[in-house]
């Protein structure tokens, strides 16, 4: 589902299906996602999709059973990750809109898998690699990687010292968002640019995560509060860190802001959390941000 005018459209499914999402949005009613999709050979399984023109255009995959869509440019590419043939491995793409959104596979960092999540409108694409270095069992670590979508060359931005790191966003001046294990175990969200990864910490727990980056380089994302107790929404900024938002929300208030998971140029953000015990989405503007928070240097 897509909002357009205040109204909720129905992007429906393929034929055969039953569920389908939506994960990124464009102008002009385009979005990307992942729909059940009635294969003869291997049944109904998952496809990316995008939807553009009022209709869901199966994406395919890069030779395997599936794939997933999870980010859209303004030009209708879609970023994600397939099975590669025989299932063999799962690999990061980016359709190319300028020939019959063909899947072009992004390939990995010398490892097995790969997955893309984010995508700008300048061709680069955000999301994760495993290399060729192993942890103490063997198992292949996963680093931070941005790809140039035209080249297919792809850029290493390591991890904090632990054996994962995802990106999820990426803003059109090249700064990313995600995640990242440190060498204890938890997870932090990260900020970065130019190959380097910046820890932006949690909000007292153990876990926290960035799901998306504006033009000024504010993220937003969700963390675990002090002891674990909750997951709380956070929004962060160059000049005034990481910020629970529910810390601004006036005294009284019946709601509990769980997940930020977008937000605008201009300070909009959405998200969903709990109010009077049920489960609701939200939508806040904040302050807009300006150049002293811009994350790009």
């Amino acid at each position: 589902m897509i909002w357009e005018g205040g109204k909720p459209i129905d992007l429906g499914v393929f034929s055969g299906g039953t569920n389908s999402s939506a994960s990124g949005g464009a102008s002009n009613s385009r979005a990307a996602g992942t729909s059940d999709f009635n294969d003869p050979v291997n049944g109904v399984v998952p496809h990316a999709f995008l939807y553009a023109g009022g209709k869901l255009q199966d994406l395919g995959t890069l030779g395997g059973s599936q794939s997933q869509g999870n980010g859209i440019d303004e030009f209708g590419a879609v970023a994600g990750n397939s099975f590669t043939a025989s299932d063999a491995a799962t690999h990061a793409f980016v359709s190319n809109p300028f020939n019959s959104n063909q899947l072009v596979d992004l390939g990995t960092l010398g490892g097995t898998n790969s997955a893309a999540y984010g995508i700008n409108d300048f061709g680069w694409v955000a999301g994760t690699s495993q290399t060729t270095a192993t942890d103490l069992y063997g198992n292949q670590i996963s680093d931070a990687v941005v790809w140039n979508a035209l080249t297919k060359t792809a850029f290493d931005f390591g991890g904090l010292g632990g054996t994962f790191a995802q990106l999820n966003a990426i803003n059109d001046l090249g700064v990313v968002t995600g995640w990242a294990n440190l060498a204890d175990s938890t997870t932090h969200a990260v900020i970065g640019f130019a190959g380097k990864l910046t820890d932006i910490g949690t909000l007292g727990g153990t876990y926290a995560q960035g799901n998306a980056i504006n033009l000024a380089g504010a993220v937003v994302g969700f963390s675990n509060t002090t002891g674990n107790a909750d997951v709380h929404a956070f929004v962060w900024t160059r000049s005034g860190g990481l910020v629970d938002l529910n810390t601004l929300l006036p005294g009284g208030s019946p709601w509990v802001l769980m997940a930020a998971n977008g937000i605008s140029d201009q300070g909009d953000i959405v998200g969903y959390g709990t109010i009077n015990g049920e489960s609701h989405a939200f939508s806040w503007k904040l302050a807009a941000y300006g150049a002293k928070d811009c994350f790009c240097r």
